[in-house]
């Protein structure tokens, strides 16, 4: 088996004897060169005598050239002499060629193409904490709920937070998919999305099957390392959940015809996640809508406003029904030279959970607002609220609690966050001084290598 690179050595050898042989004799008959050709050739003359004149010759190359009246023989035929080497020598690449694949573009060591390979980026989440909450507060009622304390960091000490691996690539013209496997100390590997999606349906259709986050709200369809603070929104941890992962079924969305951005989504799951609905049956099924509307505000701002409504079976059978709005307004001068940028973000969250079929729903209802500045290429200042007991809600009286964060981001690659953050004690928590509450310091470390595909509008 003759292997390609000897094929590539082949070529070479033909085009060399190519250019060593003679032309045929009927080109002899062809008509005398050009005048401009000959003249030409008569300076060359002239300048050659002249050369010989000051005791210079000519070339060797030029002199050396076969005679046309000589004809070569088998040795002398590169192309056939180097067909007679390929049936005598085995097919076997030396190194010096392997390393020559190994570097082409798109190949590997053993000559295999990369060309269709995923794009593969990991993230790394590490976390310091210090803080002064009471141990009790480890066996309190909810403590045993992994929907609430799912992904708790210890109270004290560093710790890895999540490592995400994502694998991204296109199945054909009309699809792409993709795989996020996240891992925690503690709840191991577990699969947070992997789906389909495809982007080339008709009348402005999108779809999506696999394993999916929900689109709910702002907060819920991010993962944790694109999280806006070191810690998730009080509200959102009591309502959806600081982290939710993806639940097998179907998304269809559309972008409308209106004159701004507006696009209308729907998911149909499973309902059996474990953190934002937990259907014991598989025949209950959850269902989520979502509209979200964005404006542009001149040059430097947008407006979006967005609508989110979510209906599911809990652990005890009875509905979960979740609904939220959020406002977002960002402004970003395109002609600024430090990049400065302001971010304004606010959701409200109310959930209506029953204990039990045809039981009364406990009602919760609450909202955060957050404020993000970048100060400078690099650096950012952040300030949070959270509300929990808003009115309506079957909370006695009206809770708040608050975070400042520092980021250091370098590069979108790495970024240094340092968040104090304050919590009150809870209602159905029993502490001698009841106002007491617990106040935490963070400092998260993230890294990402590797290919990470662009997140969605934030």
């Amino acid at each position: 088996m003759i292997h390609p690179l000897h094929l590539v050595a082949v070529v070479t050898a033909a085009t060399q004897a190519f250019a060593a042989t003679p032309p045929p004799a009927a080109l002899s008959a062809l008509p005398a060169e050009p005048p401009c050709t000959q003249n030409h050739q008569h300076v060359s003359a002239q300048i050659q005598t002249t050369h010989q004149h000051h005791g210079h010759e000519r070339p060797p190359a030029v002199e050396s050239a076969a005679t046309p009246t000589q004809k070569p023989s088998l040795d002398t035929l590169p192309l056939e002499a180097e067909f007679a080497k390929l049936l005598t020598t085995p097919a076997t690449t030396p190194a010096s060629s392997l390393a020559l694949l190994a570097g082409a573009p798109g190949a590997t060591a053993t000559g295999i193409s990369r060309a269709f390979n995923p794009a593969i980026s990991v993230n790394a989440l590490f976390l310091g904490r210090a803080s002064d909450e009471a141990e009790h507060e480890e066996e309190s009622e909810d403590a045993h709920d992994p929907d609430t304390h799912a992904h708790s960091p210890p109270a004290r000490g560093m710790s890895l937070q999540e490592v995400e691996i994502r694998m991204t690539s296109a199945i054909d013209p009309y699809a792409r998919a993709d795989v996020v496997l996240a891992y925690a100390p503690g709840h191991g590997l577990a699969l947070e999305e992997g789906h389909a999606t495809f982007e080339t349906l008709p009348r402005d259709l999108r779809g999506r099957v696999g394993v999916l986050k929900p689109e709910f709200g702002k907060h819920a369809p991010q993962h944790v390392h694109n999280f806006l603070f070191a810690n998730a929104p009080w509200i959102i941890e009591e309502t959806v959940g600081a982290d939710v992962h993806g639940d097998a079924g179907f998304e269809l969305s559309w972008l409308t015809p209106l004159p701004y951005f507006a696009e209308l989504k729907a998911q149909v799951t499973n309902g059996s996640e474990g953190t934002l609905f937990h259907s014991p049956d598989d025949e209950d099924l959850a269902y989520l809508g979502r509209l979200r509307n964005v404006w542009d505000l001149g040059e430097n701002g947008t407006l979006e406003f967005s609508g989110s409504n979510a209906s599911g079976r809990n652990e005890h059978h009875g509905w979960t029904h979740l609904t939220g709005i959020d406002l977002t307004l960002q402004w970003t001068p395109t002609r600024s030279v430090n990049r400065k940028k302001l971010v304004w973000q606010s959701e409200l969250v109310r959930r209506s959970r029953q204990p039990a079929p045809g039981t009364h729903s406990h009602i919760t209802l609450g909202a955060y607002s957050t404020l993000s500045w970048k100060l400078s290429r690099r650096f950012w200042f952040q300030g949070r609220l959270d509300l929990m007991g808003l009115p309506s809600s079957d909370h006695d009286n009206l809770q708040s609690a608050g975070a400042l964060q520092i980021a250091f981001v370098p590069s979108e690659y790495q970024s240094i966050r340092l968040l104090y953050g304050y919590r009150p004690a809870e209602e159905h928590e029993e502490h001698d001084d009841a106002s007491r509450g617990s106040h935490e310091a963070r400092i998260q470390y993230s890294i990402t290598i590797g290919s990470h595909p662009a997140h969605s509008y934030r």
